[in-house]
C-alpha cells in the first residue's frame, strides 16, 4: 500500500469488532498512521487487519468540517484579553509624560510641534493622544 491511498483497518478489542477507514499517511514495518473523519490514527501492525478500501464519499468534506469545529472549540477556549490601559513600570502615560517633558525640562526646550513628536517616538502615542498630554502637561507646568 502506497502512501496517500485509502486503507481499512479491522479487528477485535475486547470481544467487540470495529473498523476505521482513512488516508494512508505513513507506514513502517511495525506501525501504520493514517488520518481519518475522527483524526490521526496510529497503531501497530499486529493489531488487526490492515486492507486496501475505497475513498469514502465526501471525506473531503468531512475533514474540513472537522478542521473548522476544531478551530471553532480552540477559539472558544482561548481566554480573552482585557483591554487595560497601558502602563510600563506601574506608571500610567500622563505620568511618563511628566517625567518625560517638565522633569527634564524639555517642554520649554522645545515647540508644541516637536513636544509631541517627542512623545509619539518615545511613548508610542498616537499624535492625537500626544497633543492631548502635551497641552495638559503645559497647562500643569504654568
Amino acid at each position: 500500500m502506497k502512501v496517500g491511498s485509502f486503507v481499512k483497518w479491522s479487528g477485535t478489542d475486547d470481544g467487540r469488532r470495529f473498523a476505521y477507514v482513512g488516508k494512508l499517511i505513513d507506514q513502517t514495518d511495525e506501525r501504520v498512521t493514517m488520518l481519518t473523519v475522527d483524526g490521526e490514527m496510529s497503531f501497530p501492525l499486529e493489531d488487526g487487519k490492515v486492507e486496501k478500501a475505497k475513498k469514502p464519499t465526501a471525506f473531503d468534506d468531512l475533514i474540513k468540517r472537522r478542521e473548522v469545529a476544531v478551530a471553532k472549540r480552540a477559539k472558544k477556549s482561548s481566554p480573552k484579553r482585557k483591554r487595560t490601559r497601558a502602563k510600563r513600570s506601574g506608571k500610567t502615560k500622563l505620568a511618563r509624560s511628566r517625567e518625560l517633558l517638565i522633569t527634564n525640562g524639555v517642554w520649554m526646550d522645545f515647540s508644541r510641534k516637536e513636544g509631541i513628536a517627542l512623545l509619539v517616538d518615545m511613548l508610542s502615542m498616537t499624535p492625537a493622544g500626544a497633543s492631548t498630554y502635551f497641552a495638559t502637561i503645559k497647562k500643569e507646568a504654568a
